[in-house]
């Protein structure tokens, strides 16, 4: 038990989520850098996505400075908390791919469909 790679970790492993509490690593999304648009320099080889939300104190924040994409593949973790750690240079809090973890996804259908539906352009 201790820090590793998030390019080793698997689901089924357990992690650090934002509280500093156990969560079992649901899923893992793999992303080429090509399809990253900006990114956030965290270390001397770490970036993570703009889009990404990093937990400062207790508040919840987008990273400001952007950087250019690096051309690797690019690593999310899918927790049951929704939450997980990550460490370069500091120690940094990070809300999954699903924004609310697995017992609350279902809570966000209903939103999603608001969007989609709202967003959509019928075909005549």
């Amino acid at each position: 038990i201790g820090p590793a790679e998030l390019r080793g970790i698997r689901p089924g492993c357990i992690v650090l989520d934002a509280d500093g509490k156990p969560t079992r690593v649901l899923g893992i999304v793999r992303v080429s850098g090509s399809q990253v648009e900006e990114s956030v320099q965290l270390g001397t080889n770490a970036y993570i996505s703009a889009g990404a939300w990093l937990k400062t104190g207790t508040t919840w924040k987008q990273p400001i400075q952007t950087k250019p994409h690096t051309e690797e593949i690019w690593y999310s973790l899918f927790t049951e908390s929704g939450t997980f750690q990550l460490y370069e240079a500091e120690l940094l809090s990070v809300r999954d791919f699903s924004d609310v973890g697995s017992e609350h996804i279902h809570e966000t259908y209903d939103w999603v469909l608001r969007v989609l539906q709202s967003n959509s352009n019928p075909v005549v």
